[in-house]
């Protein structure tokens, strides 16, 4: 048996795709060297510069995983959303507390009231929704959204009462009794009703960076973060 010269042990552990069988040097060029390092097969088990595995190929599927770039967007999305959740309740909940405690005002003040409670409760629950696509975090954004579509339910409801309410013949006769209450509950009504477009535009995006582009719109081997 041939004794493995000492120059050669140096050899077949460098970097050039070189190896001992016992009796010969075997070469492997450098075109062979580098599309191993490509697929992640390795000439050598003692060659630390070559990857032992290559990296699993991202799979699509369900995914929340939204793009560095869309962060910005989730979190002032987010950030407008609970805004304007809050800054309803703090307006609707001060008409509330100047409408009449008289059965002409009753389905007015009832409507009122529950738009202002169900504002404030969705001013938070966009935060968990939002924190989720934000953070990558499938379980929260599931359980944000869905939380967040339920409390929305009585926010659309309120939208159509509302005006019903204010329209009416006891509506109307509501609203002379409440003096400069009267004219602001409609103006906060309008604008509520026309920025509820945008709210929903808003939650919409949400979804779409969080969940809809990672999962339908993003073109295979991109990196999504």
């Amino acid at each position: 048996m041939v004794q493995r010269p000492a120059y050669l042990c140096w050899l077949g552990s460098s970097s050039l795709g070189s190896s001992w069988d016992g009796d010969n040097l075997v070469h492997t060029d450098d075109e062979d060297a580098d599309d191993d390092a490509t697929t992640g097969t390795t000439t050598s088990l003692s060659d630390p510069l070559l990857p032992a595995s290559a990296p699993s190929p991202r799979k699509m599927g369900a995914t929340v995983l939204s793009i560095a770039a869309d962060k910005p967007k989730i979190l002032f999305y987010c950030a407008m959303m609970a805004i304007q959740n809050y800054g309803f309740h703090a307006m609707y909940y001060d008409i509330y507390q100047g409408v009449p405690l008289s059965e002409t005002c009753e389905t007015v003040r009832l409507w009122v009231g529950v738009f202002a409670i169900d504002c404030f409760v969705e001013s938070f629950c966009v935060l968990w929704m939002a924190m989720g696509g934000y953070t990558d975090d499938g379980c929260m954004f599931t359980f944000g959204w869905f939380l967040h579509l339920f409390v929305a339910l009585p926010y659309c409801l309120c939208t159509y009462t509302i005006y019903a309410a204010i329209y009416s013949d006891d509506g109307e006769a509501c609203l002379s009794t409440m003096g400069p209450m009267g004219p602001t509950l409609v103006v906060t009504y309008w604008t509520h009703a026309v920025l509820f477009l945008v709210y929903v535009w808003m939650m919409l995006s949400i979804t779409y960076y969080s969940f809809l582009k990672p999962t339908f719109v993003a073109k295979p081997g991109v990196a999504m973060s």
